[in-house]
């Protein structure tokens, strides 16, 4: 029942329709050949093919545990029911989906679950009534350059460049002042700076056609100052982080009775999302991120059409945050037809008017912290594309004081954080980036990618389309 009405495929005719040469029937096919001939295995998928969420419905299992064994890494995987649905796609466009036979297998499989007894509530209007909205992105600025980046319900731009502005005053990168890469001194401050903006993230971020968002108080000079001025180097915040008050700080009018309750403190992973950066001859540059949420989304595929269905409903609080004195929701309760607060930061950075990279992740709420620790790596410590991707990360995805960490860090400043206060986990893999950057003196294009998942990085030769398109 955590299925959302699916965004991707009118997102992603609406920008070829826009912004692109080819039709969308172009588009798809290389997708529709490789549905149809079979694709290789690789290892990331072998794992998650292992995962529960292949095995609670006949039609998934059918798929990815033939004969009851999941698909392993080599074994050549043909999904001929999503190329019968991709060329619906091609053939009549979105309609197919949102008007059509395939979101009528949609809500038939989606109203034939049942969770605690109840079934599905999904209706063809609901998919009818689907809209997407072009939104600006959230603009900010660190050490001289300027991040464009994924504005709300997404939460992502706004915990990014608040954690980043928090953390400007400290010398990051200036190892004989102790804030070398990995230092004990840089990974606190970098760390208990996401908790100040987490805190505020669960108090303030959400839908904005639904809730009021203080993005500009969020990220007013004087409002992120007083925020860092929680930092001590000496200690941590106690407890859980406190939520800071933006409102004074912010040129909208502050709400009164709907003032916003703190969400739920928890924050659930998604295990399927991916993301891509791509940057043609001209310049345009896109940083693209989609997701189902968790690993294989609700675990049902649509039967006869080969796709899954996301869970994306659970990034919504789970239950009803109501405000002690002002009685108002949280920013991101369940509301109809309102979207779920994300973590996705597909982010664009820019030197003056000039792009000079473009980077996002996979992993959950661990994206914002992917992100945040690839900028800083880039900008600060001057790391080559490869090295800020491959460096090991520190995650933070709540307010409490629990950092997750990759492997790679020197315990000697691992212990140095613990005896700060910090709770350290055990090293464990942290999001998936991949990026690209361009050199402003040469105009050249190099791109990298994660080793902790089958990524791909694809380079052609300038010109390397030399066909006119009318279309």
């Amino acid at each position: 029942q955590a299925v959302g009405v699916p965004g991707t495929l009118k997102v992603v005719a609406t920008a070829v329709q826009r912004y692109g040469r080819m039709r969308l029937a172009e588009v798809i096919q290389p997708a529709i050949e490789l549905a149809e001939h079979g694709f290789p295995v690789n290892f990331v998928l072998a794992r998650d093919a292992a995962l529960p969420g292949t095995s609670y419905y006949a039609e998934t299992a059918e798929v990815f545990r033939p004969g009851g064994v999941p698909l392993k890494q080599g074994d050549l995987l043909k999904q001929p029911d999503l190329a019968k649905t991709l060329r619906l796609i091609a053939a009549k466009g979105p309609d197919a989906l949102y008007r059509g036979e395939i979101g009528a297998a949609i809500v038939a499989a989606q109203r034939a679950t049942a969770n605690g007894g109840k079934p599905g509530l999904m209706t063809m209007q609901d998919l009818a009534d689907y809209h997407i909205v072009i939104r600006e992105p959230i603009m900010g600025e660190y050490r001289g350059y300027r991040i464009a980046a994924m504005s709300p319900p997404s939460s992502g731009g706004l915990t990014m460049i608040q954690a980043l502005k928090m953390i400007e005053r400290y010398p990051l990168g200036d190892a004989a002042a102790g804030f070398g890469f990995g230092s004990a001194k840089t990974l606190h401050v970098m760390t208990e700076a996401m908790r100040l903006a987490f805190a505020d993230r669960a108090a303030w971020m959400g839908d904005e056609d639904f809730v009021p968002v203080p993005k500009r108080g969020l990220l007013d000079p004087t409002y992120v100052r007083e925020r860092g001025d929680l930092i001590s180097l000496t200690s941590i915040i106690s407890g859980t982080s406190p939520r800071g008050d933006p409102w004074p700080f912010e040129t909208a009018q502050r709400p009164g009775r709907t003032m916003l309750a703190a969400a739920e403190p928890v924050s659930y992973a998604g295990g399927h999302t991916t993301h891509f950066s791509v940057v043609d001859q001209w310049g345009n540059i896109v940083s693209y991120t989609t997701t189902i949420e968790q690993g294989w989304g609700t675990g049902i595929m649509v039967p006869g059409y080969g796709f899954m269905l996301n869970n994306e409903l659970t990034d919504f609080n789970f239950g009803f945050n109501m405000h002690p004195r002002f009685g108002g929701p949280g920013a991101n309760d369940v509301q109809g037809g309102k979207r779920p607060r994300s973590s996705m930061t597909p982010t664009i950075l820019f030197k003056g008017r000039e792009p000079v990279a473009a980077f996002g992740s996979p992993g959950g709420a661990t994206i914002i912290s992917s992100v945040y620790n690839v900028l800083i790596n880039l900008v600060d410590h001057h790391m080559t594309l490869k090295q800020a991707i491959e460096a090991p990360r520190i995650s933070v995805t709540t307010a409490g004081n629990f950092i997750a960490r990759e492997a790679g860090f020197d315990e000697t400043e691992i212990a140095k954080l613990r005896a700060l206060g910090h709770v350290v986990g055990d090293p464990a893999d942290i999001g998936n980036v991949n990026a690209i950057f361009i050199d402003l003196r040469t105009g050249r294009q190099y791109g990298a990618v994660d080793s902790t998942r089958e990524g791909g990085l694809i380079g052609l030769p300038k010109g390397h389309d030399g066909e006119e398109h009318d279309d």
